[in-house]
């Protein structure tokens, strides 16, 4: 990621529960493993198959739709909403992530989520 982006991205997170709450250590840490993407109107982002492709997902700007393996709505979101939170759970849960509008996504990976819980 381009060190430009950097002070951006972090007052953004910083004002969003529940990165808020983390120390500016912490936060630095999550801000400096953010991959970002940018999805179309009507592109979708598959459930993860893999561990390392698992991501807690912030919305920038755009909105999304979640949609169950059965094709039902699951939710939709928008700006400064997160999600991905059920990857980390034990049960599995199937759905995709659809872009209702052109849209940016910051991803976190589920490694630096598992190691601030498991750590802090």
């Amino acid at each position: 990621m381009s060190e430009t982006l950097i002070p951006n991205i972090e007052l953004f997170i910083a004002n969003i529960d529940p990165f808020s709450r983390l120390s500016n250590e912490l936060l630095t840490r999550v801000i400096g493993s953010i991959k970002i993407i940018y999805l179309v109107q009507g592109e979708q982002i598959p459930f993860p198959k893999k561990e390392k492709d698992k991501y807690l997902f912030i919305v920038r700007t755009g909105s999304v739709e979640q949609i169950s393996a059965d094709g039902t709505l699951r939710g939709r979101l928008g700006e400064e909403d997160v999600f991905g939170f059920s990857l980390f759970s034990k049960k599995e849960i199937r759905y995709q992530i659809k872009a209702m509008e052109n849209t940016l996504l910051y991803l976190i990976p589920a490694k630096i989520i598992y190691d601030i819980q498991s750590n802090y």
